[in-house]
């Protein structure tokens, strides 16, 4: 936990921020930012992807030092196989392609109670986002053609 503080301070003062700052960026307390910091307080996942995103590196980053690597195919596909499982149980798949916005918080509840990489998540994203394209284009088309 020490390393995982010591490397968001640094990253907070390179960026010249205050601990307020921070908390402030990342929608989180002052007290948790010192907690962390200090290394005196475990991290949820939750916290520790909103302060990662507000610092602009991955949560894989803050824990290890080191850019996450690539994720797999095989690691995306499940991952979006499992989100659209968990949303298509509210039968909201063909809300999510037709506006695109409608489910953006269940999506962001998705990932931040899963433990998935920052590039994992990113291309998930991409794939809902190509596949609202699609869906866009198939419907201007079928309009056209009435």
């Amino acid at each position: 936990m020490k390393e995982l503080g010591t490397r968001i301070r640094q990253l907070r003062e390179k960026k010249r921020w205050s601990q307020f700052a921070l908390a402030k960026k990342s929608k989180v307390s002052t007290t948790t930012v010192q907690r962390i910091e200090t290394g005196s307080d475990k991290v949820a996942y939750g916290t520790l992807f909103k302060i990662a995103n507000a610092l602009g590196v991955s949560v894989d980053y803050l824990k290890t030092g080191q850019e996450p690597k690539t994720p797999e195919l095989d690691e995306i596909e499940k991952t979006f196989e499992r989100l659209m499982e968990k949303l298509s149980k509210r039968d909201s798949v063909q809300i999510l392609i037709e506006d695109g916005h409608a489910e953006a918080k269940e999506i962001a509840l998705f990932f931040n109670s899963e433990d998935i990489p920052k590039a994992v998540q990113e291309s998930v994203l991409e794939m809902i986002r190509s596949l609202k394209k699609k869906y866009i284009k198939q419907n201007n088309e079928s309009d056209s053609t009435k």
